[in-house]
């Protein structure tokens, strides 16, 4: 299940694999070969050097072009024993892999300079830095753990530096570009300190793709089943991990869908709702429990409630901009492989 207004191609919140990983595997051959040889305790077997030295023999390296540089597809890139994997023997899985997110980022990243450049905005170092303290400081207030659910969650993404940093870019990009949309009026601000301040439900939740599945686990929480254990098994939210619980929501906080929010605030205290589609997943909520009011006034939180909300809105913004520049792109494709992966998650 997805917020509303969560940023899936712009922002850290997209589940996609790495893209093109390959250089960074011929990074780590070159920080091998620069070491110089090998060191005390690592001596080569002869044996196996004298293997390695018929299989160079056997298999001399690749003729240049001729302009003198030499074709990346037959560069071998990683060997282990009798087998050498270059780049063309491993291009065509990496592509169907990762090709269409390569391509949708660098569409979008090329788009997104054209815009910037047109209002002359300028993003720089210190940019970027603001993206990535807003991104820590959303993850949890102590920073050494903010840096390590960070790191976890690059390694659950597939972002290396090279891609984080332009994750970084590009949002900044993004935001400075609707800034000026940003409408903070007063009945948006009511709302979105009642969505922070005001009562608010837990609920347990479980995901799946058919209604006839969802019906058959309806069936068996009727029968006596403990729902956190089904969603645990059953979910494909990433609540799931631990039993389908999410953190208390408000009836009117934008980001839960509308049809989710209905669904939790008709139902009774410890009901399960039927079947009910959300985006493109069939949810069965349980009603956990009710938080009241915290009795904190608008008055002494204005600032707070302020600043939430333009964050708010400026995602639900950034994803319409990246959504309207990724529609405006038709490519031309030169390389069949690349064309299927696009065509594929298009």
């Amino acid at each position: 299940m997805h917020r509303a207004g969560s940023l899936r191609t712009s922002t850290f919140s997209p589940s996609r694999p790495a893209a093109l990983a390959w250089p960074l595997v011929l990074a780590a051959v070159s920080l091998l070969t620069a070491c110089g040889g090998p060191t005390q305790g690592m001596r080569p077997n002869p044996a196996t050097s004298s293997q390695a030295a018929q299989r160079n023999a056997a298999s001399p390296s690749p003729a240049p072009r001729a302009d003198g540089s030499l074709d990346p597809d037959v560069q071998a890139i990683a060997a282990w024993r009798d087998h050498t994997v270059t780049w063309g023997s491993i291009r065509p899985a990496m592509i169907e892999l990762a090709g269409a997110t390569a391509l949708r980022d660098a569409f979008l990243d090329q788009r997104l300079a054209q815009a910037l450049a047109e209002k002359s905005i300028t993003i720089g170092a210190s940019e970027t830095a603001r993206e990535r303290q807003a991104l820590t400081s959303s993850l949890d207030p102590d920073p050494n753990m903010a840096e390590r659910l960070l790191q976890q969650i690059c390694a659950r993404q597939g972002l290396g530096p090279i891609r984080f940093d332009a994750l970084l870019r590009r949002n900044a990009g993004l935001r400075a570009l609707v800034q000026g949309e940003v409408r903070l009026t007063p009945d948006a601000i009511e709302r979105q300190h009642e969505a922070m301040h005001g009562v608010k439900r837990v609920c347990r939740v479980i995901a799946v793709p058919s209604i006839a599945l969802a019906e058959e686990l309806r069936r068996q929480l009727d029968a006596g089943a403990n729902f956190a254990e089904l969603a645990t098994k059953n979910s494909s939210d990433a609540s799931g991990s631990r039993g389908g619980l999410l953190a208390p929501i408000s009836r009117v906080d934008p980001t839960w869908p509308e049809a989710f929010r209905q669904a939790l605030f008709a139902l009774s205290p410890g009901a399960t709702s039927p079947p009910t589609l959300v985006d493109r997943d069939y949810l069965l909520i349980r009603f956990e429990e009710e938080k009241p009011a915290d009795g904190l006034t608008l008055a002494t939180t204005r600032a707070e409630v302020e600043a939430a909300l333009r964050a708010a809105q400026e995602r639900v913004l950034m994803e319409e901009k990246a959504q309207a520049f990724l529609g405006e792109i038709e490519p031309s494709f030169y390389d069949t492989a690349f064309g299927n992966a696009w065509r594929r998650v298009r």
